[in-house]
């Protein structure tokens, strides 16, 4: 690993520390690293696909944010790995996010009877 990659995953593993509370490094996976034959540490990954999935950005504006840290990646390559890995992801993280409830109450109602308001 380089240098300027090693420094990028020190830089990452706080953002996927919170992705690794979800359960999503091992906790219910099978034994199997799904990670296993690629070219980047799991947590570049896993930080790129948070980027895409949780921001409005573009394939291309994670690019960007990843070599700003050091990483060459391309679109493309990101693009497969929000492919295999999104899923799950959102998956395992949308039963944490906080819902806005469907159901709305009134505190006041008025309503015209005989003419007039009450």
């Amino acid at each position: 690993m380089s240098h300027f990659m090693r420094a990028a995953v020190l830089a990452l593993r706080g953002t996927v520390a919170l992705i690794a509370g979800f359960g999503f490094l091992g906790l219910g996976m099978p034994r199997k690293s799904p990670f296993k034959h690629h070219r980047f540490p799991r947590e570049i990954i896993l930080c790129a696909v948070r980027w895409y999935l949780r921001y409005p950005l573009s394939y291309q504006d994670v690019v960007d944010l990843l070599a700003e840290r050091g990483i060459a990646v391309d679109r493309s390559t990101v693009y497969r790995w929000v492919q295999k890995f999104g899923p799950e992801l959102t998956k395992r993280t949308e039963t944490h996010l906080r819902r806005a409830s469907v159901d709305w109450h009134v505190d006041e109602t008025y309503i015209r009877v005989g003419g007039k308001w009450r």
